[in-house]
């Protein structure tokens, strides 16, 4: 379940150089390693006009989680770009991609005065499975995870946002943000917490049931073969995903601090999943939708995370209670 009163055992802080982005262990970047990632972040940060710090706080932690048989995945880490500021967000990247949108994004952030937290979820970048020749394999779906030990990935990356809110930030005003899976778990993680006062779903959906038969996404279609071999049907995977499903866990009267984005042409994360979200939160909840499929949209980032940035300095604002 998720626990908005997660604690974080055997805690760790150091201060550190920025590090290489996290190769999220697909795409055509992911041959070419560290230092051909390391020149799409220069590329990223030209492209956005953002600001990349020299030193960030690098935190790990032992999840409050533990999925057997993968013990590197079962050590959180979580790096602090500090401005000072009194507004911070916690920021959830996707599931996969040669490049972390985590990161261009607290880069943004970070720009526009406002303190991120990039973190790396269950199963990505240095929490992947290792492989042959000490190689390490980004993502659930090249875990291999069982349909229930993806459960309990839903349950790893909100309740370590839980713990991360109850132990690491220091901001008096918090947010959170996501995007495609990452913004599954923002919207949870602004569902079941009193502490958050503002939350983005980009490009992230509910309805995890009608997400796993219609996606043409990869880890849904393998979703969808898990659940061929446990014999379900629609009606068996609604009930057998009732306890992590975005949509049941909403709090409505923070519907006006919900900004979830869709894509008109989104084959990833369907059009139904995305309002089935936006159903879920109720009146208030402030909807966009972008021109674009699931990637296309990047041509418009540095327009959108300029929205975003006013969002959230509104929203995580002194004035607003």
């Amino acid at each position: 379940m998720y626990n908005p009163n997660t604690t974080l055992e055997n805690l760790t802080k150091e201060t550190i150089k920025l590090p290489p982005p996290v190769n999220l262990g697909h795409g055509p970047w992911t041959a070419v390693g560290l230092q051909g990632i390391t020149v799409v972040e220069k590329l990223v940060g030209f492209y956005l006009g953002a600001t990349f710090p020299k030193e960030v706080t690098h935190y790990t932690f032992d999840s409050p989680i533990v999925i057997e048989g993968h013990p590197d995945n079962n050590r959180g880490h979580v790096y602090k770009f500090d401005t000072g500021s009194d507004k911070a967000v916690i920021v959830f990247p996707q599931r996969s991609g040669a490049y972390s949108g985590a990161r261009a994004v607290s880069a943004f952030l970070y720009s526009q005065g406002i303190t991120a937290y990039e973190i790396i979820p269950p199963f990505l970048g240095q929490r992947g499975v290792l492989k042959k020749k000490g190689k390490r394999k980004s993502g659930i779906k090249s875990a291999r995870l069982s349909f229930k030990q993806v459960e309990q990935t839903y349950f790893q990356a909100v309740n370590e946002g839980h713990g991360i809110i109850n132990q690491v930030t220091t901001e008096k005003h918090i947010g959170c943000f996501g995007v495609s899976l990452g913004a599954q778990y923002a919207s949870l993680l602004h569902g079941t917490s009193e502490r958050t006062k503002a939350a983005c779903s980009f490009l992230g959906g509910g309805d995890l049931t009608h997400l796993i038969f219609h996606s043409e996404d990869k880890f849904p279609l393998y979703l969808r073969g898990c659940v061929k071999d446990m014999d379900m049907d629609e009606d068996a995977v609604r009930k057998y995903v009732a306890a992590i499903e975005p949509c049941n866990h909403v709090d409505t009267n923070k519907a006006l601090d919900m900004l979830i984005y869709g894509a008109d042409q989104d084959k990833v994360i369907p059009a139904l999943s995305t309002e089935a979200l936006v159903d879920a939160w109720g009146e208030g909840v402030n909807y966009r939708t972008i021109s674009g499929d699931h990637t296309g949209i990047i041509w418009q980032a540095k327009e959108l995370l300029q929205n975003l940035a006013a969002f959230y300095h509104e929203k995580l604002s002194s004035k607003v209670k």
